[in-house]
């Protein structure tokens, strides 16, 4: 490459430094603006090195001069960067190597590298800078925006800005029977009426018989933004009138009867129908005399709680009417003559006359003798009299058999016979009873016949 050509290059380089740098400036003003086009005058192979500070994707076409050996310049091909910038805010760039494809209507492909170095831009946003872009409302919050020297903007909420509510006065509204309350406001900014139901509670008063009653009832607002304040209405109730109850007391034989009017809820009353007293109604009851008081009659009244009464007609007493009856004396008791009141109910009555007591009249009670089986019993003594025992007769143990043994008889060919037995010598009882043994029966035996001679008589098998 000879002088002019590089004194050349350097210049266009120069140029394209500075509209880099305008164009870059240019689009960071405008806050979606994308970068212009940047003019590229180099020699084929040549690098290139650029400076931003956009933080945006890169995209830009680069319109590249052909540059001849006449000096001539000519705007031949074009050129699409297809390389980007990422970067975090306030972060340094590094070189970033971004390549240029050639686009031409030619059957050439030209590939040029250019180095492309961006420096990250802070926004500053001074506090003086920022201006009201939102006005608060009753329920949202403002909006402040800040600009920074090159033109990006900063939207930033206003905490707690929003106005709230002005409510005006705030109205009631009962409903015809009391059972509820709704109170309403208007709020002077914004013109919305907002409303809140109540709570309602009642207190019955009850009236008397001649006061009148009431109902006071409440309203008590609760969850609402408006300035609802408790509401009460006092409703009267008419005076109950007396609610009498009647009492008919009736006559006694003393006192008149009336009837007794009174109020079950004040205790008012008041007495009419006044009935003459009875009189009494004496019932006379005759108390016959005893023997040892006198007899009267009571004449009692019959009405019942009455109770009224007196006495007259009173009769001596009759005085005991003693019967005797005499106990004879036994042998060991005493004999008397009791005397005893006959009149009903009386049961009076005294001893006089007393025997002496007889004294027993013996007689012996014979011995029984004991036997073989049974116990016998000694001689004792009892009165013929009362039959008393005297002398009490003792039991004598039974005497047990005396045993004798009985022969026992052999049995024969044609006679049964008998085996040992024992019986009592004193009682004769059958202690151990003789058995039976039956007959042996026969054993027979041949007699050979004896055949007869001329002179002597022969005989037949016998046995």
């Amino acid at each position: 490459m000879n002088f002019s050509k590089a004194k050349k290059l350097l210049y266009v380089l120069l140029l394209c430094f500075v509209s880099v740098v305008c164009t870059f400036v240019s689009a960071c003003s405008t806050t979606s603006a994308k970068p212009n086009a940047i003019d590229v005058a180099f020699e084929q192979g040549d690098t290139v090195i650029y400076e931003t500070d956009s933080l945006d994707e890169l995209r830009s076409m680069l319109t590249v001069k052909q540059i001849y050996e006449n000096g001539k310049e000519e705007e031949t091909t074009r050129y699409l960067l297809t390389g980007s910038l990422e970067l975090e805010e306030g972060e340094q760039a590094k070189a970033v190597e971004v390549r240029i494809t050639l686009q031409a209507n030619k059957d050439v492909s030209e590939i040029i590298t250019v180095m492309v170095t961006a420096v990250a831009h802070t926004h500053v946003f001074v506090e003086e800078s920022y201006f009201i872009t939102k006005y608060p409302t009753c329920t949202e919050d403002g909006e402040m925006t800040g600009v920074c020297a090159c033109g990006a903007e900063d939207v930033k909420a206003m905490p707690g800005s929003a106005l709230g509510h002005d409510y005006g006065k705030v109205a009631y509204e009962w409903a015809k029977d009391f059972s509820a309350c709704k109170a309403s406001a208007k709020c002077s900014r914004c013109d919305e009426t907002f409303t809140a139901d109540a709570t309602i509670s009642e207190k019955v008063t009850t009236g008397g018989c001649t006061t009148a009653g009431s109902i006071l009832y409440t309203a008590t607002f609760s969850g609402t933004e408006i300035p609802a304040t408790p509401q009460v209405k006092e409703v009267k109730t008419q005076a109950l009138d007396h609610a009498y109850v009647d009492t008919v007391t009736a006559p006694t034989c003393t006192e008149q009867g009336f009837t007794t009017h009174t109020c079950s809820r004040c205790d008012d009353s008041y007495v009419d129908t006044y009935v003459d007293a009875l009189d009494h109604n004496h019932v006379a009851t005759v108390i016959a005399p005893t023997c040892t008081e006198q007899g009267f009659t009571t004449h009692t009244c019959s009405r019942e709680g009455c109770g009224d009464s007196y006495v007259d007609t009173y009769v001596d007493a009759l005085g005991h009417n003693h019967v005797a009856t005499v106990t004879a004396p036994t042998c060991t008791a005493k004999g008397y003559t009791t005397h005893t009141c006959s009149r009903e109910g009386c049961g009076d009555s005294y001893k006089d006359t007393y025997v002496d007591a007889t004294g027993h009249t013996e007689v012996i009670d014979a011995a029984v003798a004991a036997t073989c089986t049974e116990a016998g019993l000694t001689e004792g003594k009892h009165c013929s009299v009362c039959n008393e025992v005297i002398v009490a007769q003792e039991t004598v143990d039974a005497l047990g058999h005396t045993e004798v043994v009985d022969a026992a008889v052999a049995a024969t060919c044609t006679e049964a016979g008998l085996t040992e037995g024992k019986h009592c010598s004193v009682c004769n009882e059958v202690i151990v009873a003789q058995e039976t043994v039956d007959a042996l029966g026969h054993t027979e035996v041949v007699d050979a016949a004896v055949a007869a001679t001329c002179t002597e008589a022969g005989l037949t098998e016998g046995k």
